[in-house]
């Protein structure tokens, strides 16, 4: 009774809604407040197996690399930020669709500036290491929400599915756990190991979404694409290249953040997210030029 009312009328919400308060936006709301637990019940960060003082992270945090780092990433979001903006005024005259395609662009873009932001001014003077844990686990929600609200809109029906949201809800999940692993005092390899293996988990299950979306273009042999249809496989193909450079990390050093944790890790981390951004934001840019000039409905 209880699956057939989900099914009907909360996930169907999720097919067709628009509204602020739609499923993705309200399991992205609670995936945010879940990812405060830390800062609410007062967890300590993991030093294992190290003391406070003597942990690798504290020279990882203050060195030139990774502060260089959040400049960077700081210094080519900003100009990214204002394009936007103009795009908007550009767009002012335009479809709707031109306008929720640049807000993806928005948070993709904001969810990399912000935290930034906030490291490089407020958790590395004051030296607050759950502070930097938390920006990182709220920028992963935030660009798992702007990539999946773009999937739904322009991905047909694939991206719509009870499977579709389930990914998301695997996803949000995939970024609290690596965050709580970071608060784990009594360090153990299994848990890590669980980290890894629902990871490859949730890759999967993207996968299986991507191979739909390919298999359904296939079947139309690539004709009479839409532009938001070159869009939504330029997202795939970004994600995917993101996916693998995070197992990448993973396996070359150990991308859980605790006391044994480098700078190349973060630093390594920083860029991938930048460049994953940066490339997405100015592909899609080029995409919602081309509606606006066209002036093609969807």
């Amino acid at each position: 009774m209880l699956n057939r009312i989900f099914k009907q009328e909360f996930f169907s919400d999720f097919r067709n809604s628009t509204d602020l308060l739609n499923p993705l936006t309200i399991v992205t709301i609670i995936s945010s407040l879940v990812a405060f637990f830390p800062y609410f019940f007062d967890w300590h960060f993991n030093y294992y197996p190290f003391d406070k003082i003597d942990a690798p992270i504290n020279d990882a945090i203050t060195s030139f690399e990774f502060r260089f780092s959040l400049g960077c990433t700081m210094s080519v979001s900003i100009p990214l930020l204002l394009d936007i903006f103009v795009e908007f005024y550009s767009a002012a005259t335009g479809s709707v669709m031109s306008n929720q395609s640049i807000s993806a662009r928005l948070i993709m873009l904001s969810s990399l500036l912000i935290p930034d932001v906030f490291i490089f001014f407020l958790a590395i003077p004051n030296h607050d290491l759950k502070l930097i844990v938390l920006l990182y686990c709220l920028r992963n929600i935030a660009s798992v929400f702007a990539i999946f609200r773009h999937l739904r809109e322009y991905g047909s029906e694939v991206f719509k599915t009870y499977g579709a949201f389930i990914v998301v809800i695997l996803l949000f999940c995939a970024h609290i756990y690596f965050e709580f692993l970071s608060f784990n005092n009594y360090y153990a390899g299994q848990f890590y190991l669980g980290f890894q293996v629902y990871t490859f988990l949730c890759l999967f299950a993207f996968g299986i979404l991507n191979v739909k979306w390919m298999l359904l273009l296939w079947k139309s042999k690539f004709k009479n694409l839409t532009i938001h249809q070159y869009s939504v496989c330029g997202y795939i193909i970004s994600i995917s290249l993101f996916g693998l450079g995070i197992i990448v990390i993973m396996f070359g050093f150990d991308s859980q953040i605790h006391g044994r944790t480098t700078a190349p890790v973060l630093v390594g981390y920083n860029y991938l997210v930048a460049v994953f951004a940066v490339a997405l934001s100015m592909f899609q840019s080029h995409i919602t030029r081309i509606e606006i000039f066209s002036g093609q409905q969807v």
